[in-house]
């Protein structure tokens, strides 16, 4: 694991560790327009890459992402060594987000995080519906904020809400979204005004967690 690319806000609020997708480094155009407008809403945003997306980076050759467990663990090792100045958050885009809400009961023992954010949740494989990956979010404890289009293909809402989540985990829908959060261009909505809101359900999850800190 790398070193972690830090946004920093003048007075924080929270603390957010942030994993990207599968295909995508740390420092992708929507890792960082995120990173930025969280930072303007005092959240100080922590990004770290999992070890295959490094080895791309510094071996300039594509690798595929590692086994699940592995990358759990390393997800793990990005949280020991998160500051425990202010609440902490844990997520990321797609699989950084599903990778995110599979540790978090597992480490609440021992590290206090407040809440896991998901932005593209991917529910099932591309064109794979009857696979679900959606276990562990059956019983989640931890309180999660899965910030999904509509019409995302890896759970798009038609499919979302027909599944048995537990009471902890709330789905967010963009209006026309795909998994990038792009609306059609027919939708009547912007990508500009659609990371707005995905920016807005983010804000409002942490503030409300935190406000709720003893």
């Amino acid at each position: 694991m790398g070193q972690f690319l830090i946004t920093d806000s003048n007075s924080e609020k929270a603390n957010f560790l942030f994993a990207h997708g599968a295909n995508s480094p740390m420092d992708h155009v929507f890792m960082n327009n995120i990173a930025t407008h969280l930072s303007f809403r005092e959240i100080k945003v922590f990004r770290f890459e999992f070890d295959y997306m490094s080895k791309r980076r510094t071996l300039a050759k594509k690798f595929l992402p590692d086994r699940v467990d592995k990358l759990v663990d390393q997800f793990r090792a990005a949280v020991d060594l998160m500051p425990v100045d202010r609440p902490l958050f844990i997520g990321g885009k797609s699989m950084g987000g599903r990778i995110a809400s599979m540790l978090t009961d597992a480490i609440l023992t021992s590290i206090p995080v407040k809440g896991c954010i998901c932005l593209g949740y991917p529910f099932h494989s591309l064109n794979k519906p009857e696979k679900l990956r959606i276990e562990h979010l059956r019983c989640i404890k931890t309180p999660t904020l899965i910030v999904q289009g509509e019409r995302d293909p890896m759970g798009c809402q038609h499919e979302v809400v027909t599944y048995p989540l537990s009471q902890q985990v709330h789905v967010k829908w963009i209006a026309d979204g795909d998994h990038d959060f792009r609306p059609g261009k027919r939708s009547g909505q912007t990508e500009q005004l659609n990371l707005s809101m995905v920016i807005e359900e983010v804000d409002r999850f942490i503030t409300r967690l935190t406000k709720s800190t003893p």
